[in-house]
């Protein structure tokens, strides 16, 4: 008898965990179509011209063996100023000022230019002008595939596997991400290499491991050299050897500071062996001294006002930082899987201020997956306690945006007895444990969980596939 329960649970994991990995696939093939549906349209071609800044660079160091490319941040110096009309951009907006090229360029490492520009090289590009946003943006299309996975890893390895696979799914649908993830630029790339440095982290924090250490504090240093905000991901190390150290925590500290100092000083003599006048100009005058963005309010702006290429306004993305808010106060000194998630977004959030980009939408993007994890966390604890108020409040933030923009304010008359008759539901949800055994409660509650939910996705795919270039235009 005893054998025969043992068996039928070892059974119900089994099923569990194949439905599981069923899902995350279903999660991952529908992720890419979504991302894949205009890929290179939605942002437009030079909606940020970062994406030829670094194809430019790639291109040129595998061609000539020398760093070329336009600059935004103008340091005093002649530049080349060229209109090289790739994807037509000169062709669509006759008025655009030419791209200042400058020889050589140093204002990021390389790594990023290398791996956008080593593709579109790959597949026949030889000159600034065939780096079209079609051939840039394919290899972040595949980083996303990979970052699913990781998330979901993460996830499963910080909480359970059902926070995992809906941190997945949330990641592969929120029309934010799902534009965002297709741009060309180097914050794209750090978030598999802070992924996957936190995994290697975690690991070591379980299993005492200095191996999984030592591959977190590689991972991280690879990061530097992609962008100088991936020192966040060495940051991350840093708190967390302090927080979780132990008796190892010197000799972590150590690792996690050599994991910044090693690769910057790389930079250092990538910048000195084609100009060390040029590098510690545009270091100094340029990347030391600006601050585009929104002064004091920086961060109220990252919370209240979404944003991509353009402001886009996300109702998921509020709810997740609620969630983030809320469980970090809730669980930061009780839960240390908490605090791991609360660190690693704290790190980020202080390269983020010093570096001061909040003006560029992309400087967000890393924060998307811890995100996506604090959201699923905090709606599965909505659902073990079936907290129907909150549950509304948060849910009424992404379906709010979504619909006025996909169905709009006068066509959304047709639905105000729909919507009426959802909030009568939510009232008898939220009275029913007064009413009748909680059992009976619990069954009603969940049923009007599971019914949001639904509209609610559903929502979102149609937002989706409701950009299109024309609609786009009109984003907001």
């Amino acid at each position: 008898m005893i054998f025969e329960i043992k068996k039928l649970k070892i059974d119900r994991i089994k099923a569990v965990n194949i439905a599981i990995i069923f899902f995350l696939a279903l999660t991952i093939f529908f992720g890419n179509k979504f991302r894949e549906r205009n890929y290179a349209e939605v942002p437009f071609p030079g909606e940020t011209a970062d994406e030829y800044s670094f194809g430019w660079l790639g291109l040129s160091l595998i061609k000539d063996k020398y760093p070329l490319s336009w600059s935004g941040i103008l340091v005093g110096k002649d530049y080349d100023y060229q209109r090289i009309n790739v994807d037509g951009i000169f062709d669509k907006n006759p008025g655009r000022l030419p791209f200042p090229l400058e020889k050589p360029w140093l204002y990021h490492p390389p790594l990023m230019g290398l791996m956008v520009g080593g593709y579109a090289y790959l597949h026949g590009a030889r000159d600034f002008i065939e780096t079209s946003v079609i051939l840039l943006r394919r290899p972040m299309l595949k980083i996303a595939i990979f970052n699913t996975i990781l998330i979901f890893v993460l996830a499963t390895l910080l909480f359970d596997k059902y926070v995992g696979i809906l941190s997945a799914f949330f990641y592969s649908v929120n029309p934010s991400i799902v534009i965002s993830s297709r741009i060309a630029v180097a914050e794209n790339a750090l978030i598999p290499l802070f992924l996957l440095t936190l995994i290697f982290a975690l690991l070591y924090i379980k299993k005492k491991k200095l191996f999984y250490w030592t591959v977190a504090c590689v991972f991280s240093s690879v990061a530097v050299l992609f962008k100088i905000s991936g020192v966040a991901i060495p940051l991350s190390l840093f708190l967390i050897a302090l927080f979780f150290g132990g008796s190892d925590k010197k000799k972590m500290v150590v690792y996690s500071v050599l994991s910044a100092g090693l690769p910057l000083m790389v930079f250092a003599l990538y910048g000195a062996f084609f100009s060390w006048s040029t590098f510690v100009e545009v270091f100094i005058k340029a990347n030391a001294n600006r601050f585009w963005g929104a002064s004091s309010e920086i961060f109220y702006t990252v919370i209240a006002n979404p944003k991509i290429t353009k402001f886009y306004t996300d109702g998921w993305l509020t709810a997740s930082w609620i969630s983030l808010f809320a469980i970090s106060f809730n669980g930061f000194f009780k839960d240390k899987n908490i605090k791991f998630l609360t660190i690693s977004v704290f790190s980020y959030f202080i390269i983020f201020l010093i570096f001061g980009g909040e003006s560029y939408g992309w400087y967000r993007f890393p924060y998307f997956p811890f995100l996506m994890i604090a959201l699923a966390y905090f709606l599965k604890k909505l659902w073990e306690e079936t907290n129907v108020f909150v549950f509304s409040g948060i849910m009424l933030l992404p379906l709010g945006t979504i619909i006025h923009k996909v169905v709009g304010v006068e066509n959304f008359q047709q639905l105000i007895p729909y919507f009426r008759m959802g909030v009568i539901l939510s009232l008898v949800s939220f009275m029913a444990p007064a009413l009748i055994k909680e059992k009976y409660s619990k069954i009603i509650q969940r049923t009007f969980i599971i019914l949001v939910f639904i509209i609610a996705i559903y929502f979102t795919i149609k937002e989706i596939y409701y950009f299109n270039v024309d609609k786009w235009y009109f984003a907001y």
